[in-house]
């Protein structure tokens, strides 16, 4: 069982601790918005989905955990956003699709939930 996956494009260490996830990002990934590098952290008993895409011929796959937002500036009276955070997930292509599959095990066994299909 591995703790520590490793993605690119943006370039992404995804690390299991016992109560949460890590997404590391480079901080020097041009390819990354500013507000996503560094560390975005996520406790297992916040994530409220999980969403996958196997790669296909055309497109990357990907692993999204869903978990309540922050309070943002744009958010209308306060209001919490609820959403699917960019921050807290992975694209990954054919050659690394047996480690985001069980990457994606490790996190429906963690979480308590199964990852939903996207269409």
């Amino acid at each position: 069982m591995n703790n520590e996956y490793q993605f690119k494009n943006p370039d992404t260490t995804v690390i299991l601790e016992p109560d949460r996830v890590i997404f590391r990002r480079r901080l020097v990934d041009p390819t990354i918005n500013v507000h996503m590098r560094g560390d975005s952290v996520v406790l297992y008993s916040d994530v409220t989905g999980i969403r996958w895409q196997a790669p296909t011929f055309g497109s990357p796959g990907f692993l999204q955990l869903s978990a309540p937002g922050q309070k943002t500036p744009s958010a209308w009276f306060g209001l919490v956003d609820a959403m699917d955070q960019p921050q807290f997930g992975v694209t990954f292509n054919k050659k690394k699709l047996a480690e985001a599959e069980e990457l994606k095990k490790q996190l429906e066994t963690r979480t308590g939930q199964k990852a939903a299909a996207s269409e």
